[in-house]
């Protein structure tokens, strides 16, 4: 069905069956360009005894890889149990809620059967007590949260899988905890697995494993989409919907998006919103095509209202960075350090290939290269640190897909950028 054939709230469910760029995407139809990694995680995840990390920078699709490969796993009686983690949990407490997690969906039938079969004593009165009275089970040490993980695989069919979101904002001291649980795990052969997910460029980042753990343990590190499938994901949804979109559009939303599924997710459904939005203004919708076009104006509202879409998060730290002295030259100063498919750029480079332009493009006078030197050197060292040096007089993003937020909003504002994908010179992108 066309389009304009929806309303506006039966276009945003069906908008939710193709884009979801506020929750993770579970299932392998929809994992677009990730085919090989996914295979690879799940012949670990099969593979006896081994456990599973994912890790990557923020926002390239660490969750959505780790939950699809869970779900293809897991038990088909139930769901993979999914956890996050902040700065304040420890160990115990995030083995207290596995457990108790895993119970929310059982019925004291099953605990019966399995507390029959592992004879485990006080533990299986512990179970029957939180399902008949729910009561919450706490564990207080790695020893009997082995023993109790040991029930709750028998309760999922010795096929449960525990996905560990955010690891990386885990305590140090309690990560660490985690090498002695997933070595007994394995030695025990307990029909359990776990899945980490966090932010890291390196499995090394993940400070507080300890050697010996290493062959327990398969990694995937996700690199930034592949600019063939950031195209495919929005290409496939617009030929559901029956909304034409050129080979031009598809190119700069694949630039625009930085490689994160997050914003080609927000780009695709931003832009049939607009789309939407135009064609709903005409006087006879029974008039228009049924094949609906994107059109410039389209395109250009929805790169806007991605930018207005997009995480506070995001937000925030842009904000704070041009907020202090001229913030139209400092928010030049930031467009310009994104500027180039090179994530780690020299100041000479910024200035002269990039600041330099800008500066021409929107008819300012440029500043003095020590004064933007300057600017790089607060943007490195203030609160929100959205810079950092990996040498000195080299200057990249702290996080790349602030990067890739940046470039957006350089973009939306009638920027011309570089293109971050090596197909052509630089041009303008709306």
């Amino acid at each position: 069905m066309a389009i304009s054939n929806f309303t506006r709230r039966e276009l945003s469910i069906e908008l939710a069956k193709h884009f979801t760029p506020a929750m993770p995407i579970k299932s392998i139809e929809k994992l677009v360009g990730r085919d090989e990694l996914f295979k690879k995680a799940q012949d670990a995840l099969n593979s006896a005894g081994r456990h599973l990390f994912v890790h990557g920078d923020r926002g390239v699709g660490k969750t959505s890889l780790a939950q699809t490969a869970a779900y293809s796993v897991h038990s088909s009686s139930s769901d993979p149990i999914l956890m996050g983690c902040n700065e304040q949990l420890t160990f115990l407490q995030f083995m207290s809620d596995v457990v108790n997690r895993s119970l929310e969906t059982v019925d004291s039938k099953k605990v019966s059967e399995v507390e029959v079969k592992l004879n485990l004593g006080p533990i299986s009165t512990r179970f029957k007590q939180a399902v008949e009275k729910n009561i919450n089970i706490e564990v207080k040490s790695v020893n009997a949260a082995v023993r109790l993980l040991h029930f709750v695989a028998e309760l999922h069919d010795n096929k449960a899988i525990i996905v560990v979101d955010e690891f990386d904002k885990m305590p140090v001291s309690e990560r660490g905890l985690f090498s002695d649980l997933i070595k007994q795990i394995s030695d025990q052969q307990i029909g359990l697995k776990f899945i980490f997910c966090g932010v890291a460029s390196t499995l090394d980042e993940f400070v507080g494993f300890h050697e010996s753990a290493g062959r327990y343990v398969f990694t995937v590190h996700l690199e930034r989409l592949p600019f063939d499938a950031r195209k495919e994901i929005v290409q496939k949804a617009y030929g559901k919907l029956s909304v034409e979109i050129s080979e031009s559009f598809l190119t700069r939303i694949a630039q625009i998006s930085d490689g994160f599924p997050y914003f080609v997710h927000l780009i695709g459904e931003q832009i049939i919103l607009e789309t939407y939005i135009r064609i709903s203004s005409q006087s006879h919708l029974s008039e228009v095509a049924p094949e609906i076009q994107v059109q410039d104006s389209d395109f250009d509202n929805g790169i806007k209202a991605s930018v207005a879409a997009s995480e506070a998060f995001l937000q925030a730290k842009y904000e704070s960075a041009i907020r202090d002295g001229d913030s139209s030259h400092y928010e030049l100063v930031l467009w310009a350090a994104a500027d180039s498919p090179t994530l780690s750029r020299r100041i000479s480079e910024i200035y002269d290939s990039s600041y330099l332009s800008l500066c021409d493009q929107f008819k300012k006078q440029p500043h003095r290269i020590e004064r933007i030197r300057h600017r790089l050197g607060i943007l490195k060292n203030s609160d929100s640190a959205i810079l950092r040096s990996p040498r000195r007089g080299w200057y990249e993003f702290s996080e790349n897909m602030m990067r890739g937020y940046v470039r957006m909003r350089a973009l939306s504002a009638g920027a011309v950028l570089t293109p971050d994908h090596h197909i052509g010179n630089r041009r303008k992108a709306m």
